[in-house]
């Protein structure tokens, strides 16, 4: 990345470049996570207090929450990493 950046890449293309990479497999995990839920959630029925199984809103809600939370900790990683100057980057690696 400090190379894009010294090569003449915009803070925001490389902030936008990281995220899209991120994100990409999170939506997937996200959404494979919520079909494995939906699907199995009948079979946990007796774990569970107070949901019923013809509730999806519980699990979807978990899932997601999950998703964001990893879409905004790789956002503070890719801030710092952009706010850096390019040549540190390019001198710590």
């Amino acid at each position: 990345m400090g190379l894009r950046l010294a090569l003449g890449s915009t803070p925001r293309q490389a902030q936008a470049l990281l995220l899209r990479a991120v994100a990409w497999p999170v939506i997937i995990a996200v959404a494979a996570g919520a079909a494995i839920v939906l699907a199995g959630i009948s079979h946990i029925q007796p774990l569970l207090s107070g949901i019923s199984y013809t509730d999806p809103l519980a699990p979807t809600a978990a899932v997601s929450i999950i998703g964001a939370l990893t879409i905004a900790a790789s956002w503070r990683s890719v801030r710092m990493l952009v706010r850096q100057e390019p040549i540190e980057t390019l001198r710590t690696m």
